[in-house]
This record gives structure tokens, sequence and C-alpha cells, in this order.
């Protein structure tokens, strides 16, 4: 099962850092910032894919 999301389909919450698929098949992290419908300099005209990052290892858990 794929954890990527179309664009089309749904929009991430704004501010919120995403890893994203141009239609290039550059892959980016960049956050997404809803007032301009971009990915940080990006414009979301570009991106196809996007999904969530996952969380950082807790530090000191040697994971």
């Amino acid at each position: 099962m794929s954890n990527w999301i179309n664009i089309k389909d749904k929009k991430p919450r704004d501010g919120q850092r995403c890893l994203v698929l141009d239609d290039y098949g550059y892959m980016y992290v960049k956050p997404y910032i809803a007032k301009y419908s971009a990915f940080d300099g990006q414009i979301a005209a570009t991106i196809t894919h996007w999904q969530t990052l996952p969380k950082p290892p807790r530090r000191g858990s040697g994971e």
C-alpha cells in the first residue's frame, strides 16, 4: 500500500511539512502554504503527490 496522496484528491494542512513528488520524479521535503496553494516556493501545479513525514526517532533510543 502506498502512502502517496494525489494532490488533486487532498491538500496538506497549512504549514505541514511533507515529502512531495514533482512531475519530473524528484522528491523534496517542503512545507505546504495554503494561502498560495504552494509548497514553499514551488507551485503546487508541479507537485503531483505528497505524504506526511514519519516522526523522528527519540533521542537516546538507539533506533
